[in-house]
């Protein structure tokens, strides 16, 4: 679960490192990773998965694997899509998720 992980990307980023890892091991076991936020628009945007920025950190064999579109617009790959849910979720008020592995909060 990424908790906070919107503005910057982290919930698709978090899925192409886990994602790199499992290839890497040979792994086939399914991921879900859940992005929240406690802001619906910052949800909603998340969600969508594009993005008009360069990714000048990116080499070109990472962004061909894991992306489709140009450096100019771009989305993450299906797969990598697949792997995320989004949901508005307050880690102080709402009940909280169950079977979790990992939390990551992320603050501005």
């Amino acid at each position: 679960m990424g908790a906070g992980l919107l503005h910057r990307r982290g919930v698709y980023s978090l899925a192409i490192l886990l994602q790199e890892v499992l290839q890497e091991r040979q792994d086939d076991r399914t991921v879900t990773i859940f992005g929240t936020d406690i802001d619906a628009g910052s949800v909603a945007v998340a969600r969508t998965g594009r993005y008009s920025s360069e990714a000048s950190d990116l080499s070109p064999e990472r962004f061909a694997k894991w992306f489709v579109g140009d450096r100019a617009e771009y989305s993450p790959s299906p797969g990598i899509r697949k792997m995320c849910v989004f949901s508005t979720h307050s880690l102080v008020k709402d009940p909280p998720f169950s079977r979790l592995d990992l939390i990551s909060v992320a603050t501005s």
